[in-house]
C-alpha cells in the first residue's frame, strides 16, 4: 500500500507500508485522521495557518463584521461601476499602447486627479498594467473594450452616456 504525503515534498512522501499494516492504517485514519495529517511539516504548516484563519475569522465575527460573500455583493457594484465608467469614458481607447494618467484626462477630457483614481482601481482590478506611472492595456481589455477591435463589446455594455464617477470638465 502507498501513500502520498499533502505536497508531495520528500518530508511529506510518498511513503510505502507494509501490506500487513494496511488494516492497522485504515483504523488510525478512520478514527484519528487528524493524527496522521498533523506528522508531517507541510500539514503542521498547514494547520498552523487554518488556526491563524480560524482565529482571524472568530475575532471578525465577534466585531460584528460582514461575512466575506456578503461584503463582495455589496460591494461589487463599485467595481461594475467603475468599468462601466471607464468603458463609457472610453478609457481603454485612450490608454492605449501606454499612457499617463495626465494624458488620458486630457484624451477623454476628464480631471487628472479623478482620472487617476480610475486608472489606478482598473489596474487594481486587473484590467490595466501600471509601471512607473504608465498605465497599459491588458490583452483582454485591448481585444474587447479598446476602440477599433473587431471584438469590442463597449457598445453592448454600455448602460447611459456619462453617468459614472468621473466626471468631465
Amino acid at each position: 500500500m502507498v501513500y502520498a504525503g499533502a505536497c508531495g515534498t520528500p518530508a511529506c512522501g510518498p511513503k510505502t507500508f507494509p501490506k500487513s499494516s494496511s488494516r492497522i492504517l485504515f483504523k488510525v485514519v478512520s478514527s484519528s485522521a487528524w493524527l496522521i495529517a498533523t506528522r508531517t511539516p507541510c500539514a503542521r504548516r498547514s494547520t498552523r495557518i487554518g488556526a491563524k484563519m480560524l482565529a482571524a475569522q472568530s475575532a471578525k465575527d465577534s466585531a460584528g463584521a460582514l461575512p466575506d460573500d456578503l461584503n463582495q455583493m455589496l460591494r461589487a457594484y463599485m467595481e461594475s461601476r467603475a468599468i462601466l465608467t471607464a468603458l463609457e469614458l472610453d478609457i481603454f481607447t485612450a490608454v492605449g499602447a501606454g499612457s499617463t494618467c495626465d494624458e488620458v484626462a486630457r484624451k477623454v477630457s476628464t480631471h487628472p486627479r479623478a482620472t487617476e483614481m480610475l486608472l489606478n482601481a482598473l489596474a487594481a482590478m486587473g484590467l490595466l498594467f501600471k509601471q512607473r506611472g504608465v498605465f497599459r492595456n491588458t490583452p483582454t481589455t485591448v481585444r474587447y473594450f479598446a476602440e477599433g477591435s473587431k471584438d469590442n463589446a463597449r457598445p453592448a455594455c454600455s448602460t447611459s452616456p456619462l453617468s459614472g464617477i468621473v466626471g468631465r470638465h
